[in-house]
C-alpha cells in the first residue's frame, strides 16, 4: 500500500490545524503557507474532511477551519480513510466469504493478508491526533531554541562587555539571555560570567 499526495498533505494539514485552532478559526491561505500546499488542493481535501465530520468551518469575518472533535479522538485511520478509501495492503475474497475462492480449501496466503492488513488497522487507529500535534509542538520548540542558541552565539563572539551589549546585538530580552546563559553554564558551553557583566557599568 502506498498512501498519495491526499493522505500526507491532508494529515500534515489536520496537524498544523491542531496547532493553531485552539483559539481562533484557520484559515485555508495560513495553513497552505506554512505546509507548501496549494490552496485549491488544501480546498479539496478540507471539503472531504468536513463531510466526513473532522473539521468544521465558518464564514465571514475570522471565518476559517477547526477541528470538528477534540484531537484525542481523531485517528490516523480515520484521516487517512476519508481521504484514501480502504487501507487494505492485500484484499482476497476468501478472506470475507470463503465461497467465492476456488481454492479455499487449500490456500493459505490469505492469513498472511490477514495479519498484512490487520497489523495496519492496529497502527493507525492508535495513533490519535493530539499525540502527533504534541509531537509537532516539541519539534517547533527544539527548532527555535536552536535559532536562539545560533543568534546567542554569534552575539558572544562579538565579545560584549556587558549582558546590555548582548541584548543589543541579539534582541533578546534581559529575561531571556539571563535564562539561556544560565543553562549554558550548567551544560558547561559557557564560563559564568562576572557579577559586573550583568549591570551597565
Amino acid at each position: 500500500m502506498k498512501l498519495s499526495t491526499r493522505a500526507r498533505y491532508g494529515l500534515k494539514a489536520l496537524i498544523d490545524l491542531g496547532l493553531h485552532c485552539e483559539t481562533e478559526a484557520v484559515s485555508i491561505q495560513s495553513i497552505a503557507g506554512r505546509q507548501n500546499i496549494s490552496d485549491s488542493y488544501l480546498e479539496q481535501l478540507m471539503a472531504k474532511l468536513k463531510k466526513a465530520g473532522l473539521v468544521e468551518s465558518t464564514r465571514g469575518a475570522g471565518g476559517g477551519y477547526r477541528l470538528g472533535r477534540p484531537a484525542e479522538e481523531i485517528s490516523v485511520g480515520d484521516v487517512l480513510r476519508v481521504l484514501e478509501g480502504s487501507l487494505e495492503a492485500a484484499q482476497c475474497s476468501g478472506m470475507e466469504d470463503e465461497s467465492t475462492c476456488e481454492n479455499h480449501d487449500i490456500c493459505v496466503t490469505k492469513y498472511v493478508w490477514k495479519r498484512i492488513n490487520d497489523s495496519i488497522t492496529q497502527a493507525v487507529d492508535t495513533m490519535m491526533l493530539d499525540q502527533l500535534i504534541e509531537e509537532s509542538r516539541k519539534k517547533q520548540k527544539e527548532k527555535s531554541l536552536e535559532k536562539d542558541l545560533a543568534l546567542l552565539y554569534s552575539g558572544l563572539r562579538l565579545q560584549p562587555k556587558n549582558i546590555y551589549e548582548l541584548m543589543n546585538e541579539t534582541g533578546f530580552k534581559y529575561e531571556e539571555l539571563t535564562g539561556m546563559l544560565l543553562k549554558l553554564q550548567l551544560m558547561g558551553l559557557v564560563e559564568q560570567p562576572s557579577e559586573n557583566y550583568y549591570s551597565k557599568a
